[in-house]
């Protein structure tokens, strides 16, 4: 990856110029700029299972159990609307421009499982990131919703919501019995942040 080429050069720049002095003042910098590169670059994901979506945002991690999940958009980025009034945007998915539109298809609009009645957008496109995600995610959410039997609220119209189930992780199996949406700090990357950041200005100053 380039960032991970640009740390190597960083690093032999400050051997070069100051030697293992060189090296060490400058690591905090190192350290922070490279955190901050996986935080915003690497980190973020959308990760979908049987009992909901986890989205892994820059420094928080959200998890919408099924059971919470009232809608999905993709007007800005994928966007998870929940009963309770949220609405929660993954970093990892953000809609495209509006040029979309003149590449979709009908195979796109089958793919989405889209209501003819309904306005296809760009940002719900198969050629936007947040389309491709939204559709799995209501690809998912259907499936959940057909293996529990249930059709009471939360249940996708056919162009705006759906459920997922496939991947690793268990997101919403940590909301909890009750279903409801988690927020968490993604302690690692801000521990890394502040302490980087911290050392940096030491160095600075000394």
């Amino acid at each position: 990856m380039s960032w991970a080429v640009v740390t190597v050069g960083w690093v032999w720049l400050a051997v070069r110029d100051g030697g293992s002095a060189g090296l060490v003042r400058q690591l905090p910098a190192i350290v922070l700029a490279a955190t901050v590169v996986y935080a915003v670059l690497v980190r973020p994901a959308v990760m979908v299972d049987g009992d909901g979506v986890r989205l892994r945002n820059v420094l928080r991690d959200v998890d919408v159990p099924w059971a919470a999940l009232e809608r999905v958009s993709t007007r800005f980025a994928l966007t998870l609307h929940t009963l309770d009034g949220q609405q929660v945007r993954a970093w990892a998915a953000p809609a495209s421009g509006r040029h979309v539109d003149a590449r979709l298809t009908a195979g796109d609009v089958r793919a989405l499982g889209w209501d003819d009645d309904e306005p296809l957008t760009a940002s719900a496109s198969t050629a936007s990131p947040s389309g491709v995600a939204a559709a799995w995610v209501r690809r998912e959410w259907r499936r959940a919703l057909a293996d529990a039997g249930d059709g009471g609220p939360g249940t996708p119209p056919a162009g705006s919501s759906a459920p997922s189930a496939g991947s690793g992780t268990t997101p919403a199996a940590r909301a909890g019995a009750g279903g409801g949406v988690v927020h968490r700090t993604a302690r690692g990357p801000v521990l890394w942040l502040v302490g980087s950041a911290a050392l940096t200005v030491v160095a600075l100053l000394a």
